[in-house]
């Protein structure tokens, strides 16, 4: 089935809709699989298969697959990520998996489905993909602290909260359990005590849960990922002999640290967007300057007013729109991101992995 069809189709009045009706698809795939894709056909399709994506990872019953996944990094837009290899361009600029695809279709199949077909299998693909890259320490970490609340007296329970595991604690009044969550630099202290000599997790929650009791101006709970997060985040500094957490010297080691991935990515991937024309050089600069700011924000170092990625761009470059920003600079910026995180995760390497399962004592 060829959907390179004559020019003609692109000179409709009808714009690309979020649910595209037959017609309105077969302008669409015939764009994505041109030579020369539009701005307006990439976004529109992006939209759709974005769309597609959210609902199979809402409707998927791999919930271990992705709790996973989204433990290893939890700030990634996994329905967004799951898809990302499906825009593969090659060096002209072509999509090279969607054209693939459709050159070797059946022509006897339901537009509709086809490409129903090609972004869910994406999705699939894409998701267990993750899944192998997945930061296995991190998810070791959260696996076994459910098996050590399981062992406890139930004084700390587990709840899901917006898809999100939260630890409570169980016999807190119903007044603190509306109250604000503690700052994780509150927490550091009661873990540093706990962590020191071995990481055993049943003295770690019973650390979590003696800080519940005594900090009773916040509420007495913590999302799961944050609180492995902050072990493995002691665990590093204890190995390494770094200051507390939240003093000058730990947050300017982190900044740094941050700053140097940072430019690391930004130097590799210059020629790749700006060689190549994708973006000029300012806007490259603006959105590498914006993901230390985001990384920053997001680790509570700095930048505390920044809430969304779009915002960390539009500290650089102010006239950026929602709209603009989804459009132009979304995939850019996220990739820069992900990279940068990684690159910090190679530095603290191999003393960022608290242990192996059997250093978590799991009883």
């Amino acid at each position: 089935m060829n959907f390179r069809v004559s020019s003609r189709y692109f000179h409709s009045t009808r714009s690309f809709g979020r649910v595209p009706a037959h017609e309105t698809m077969r302008q669409l795939m015939a764009d994505m699989t041109s030579d020369h894709p539009s701005r307006k056909g990439i976004n529109a399709f992006v939209e759709e298969a974005y769309r597609m994506a959210r609902s199979y990872i809402r409707s998927s019953r791999n919930h271990a697959v992705i709790e996973h996944v989204l433990a290893a990094n939890p700030d990634r837009d996994l329905a967004l990520d799951v898809i990302a290899d499906l825009f593969e361009r090659d060096d002209r600029g072509r999509f090279v998996r969607i054209r693939s695809y459709f050159d070797n279709l059946d022509p006897g199949i339901d537009l509709t489905t086809a490409v129903r077909r090609l972004v869910l299998g994406a999705a699939s693909d894409g998701l267990f993909a993750r899944y192998k890259e997945a930061d296995g320490s991190l998810s070791r970490i959260v696996r076994n602290l459910k098996r050590a609340v399981g062992r406890r007296s139930g004084d700390l329970v587990l709840r899901r909260v917006r898809g999100r595991h939260v630890l409570l604690l169980n016999s807190a009044d119903a007044e603190r359990q509306h109250g604000a969550d503690a700052p994780v630099e509150l927490l550091d202290p009661w873990l540093r005590e706990a962590m020191q000599g071995s990481v055993d997790l049943d003295r770690v929650l019973e650390a979590v849960a003696t800080f519940f009791r005594s900090e009773t101006a916040y509420a007495p709970r913590v999302q799961l990922i944050t609180l492995a997060l902050s072990i493995r985040s002691v665990s590093v500094r204890l190995q390494r002999s770094l200051p507390e957490a939240g003093t000058a010297p730990y947050v300017h080691d982190i900044k740094q640290m941050v700053r140097r991935a940072c430019e690391r990515i930004a130097r590799s991937k210059y020629s790749f967007y700006v060689g190549r024309e994708r973006i000029s050089a300012s806007e490259y600069e603006a959105l590498c300057r914006a993901v230390e700011v985001r990384y920053l924000a997001h680790t509570e170092l700095s930048h505390g007013h920044v809430a969304s990625n779009s915002d960390a761009v539009r500290e650089f470059m102010p006239d950026v729109t929602d709209t603009v920003y989804k459009a132009r600079y979304r995939n850019i910026f996220e990739y820069l991101y992900q990279l940068t995180r990684d690159e910090i995760l190679r530095e603290l390497a191999p003393s960022a992995t608290v242990g192996k399962v059997k250093d978590l004592k799991t009883g």
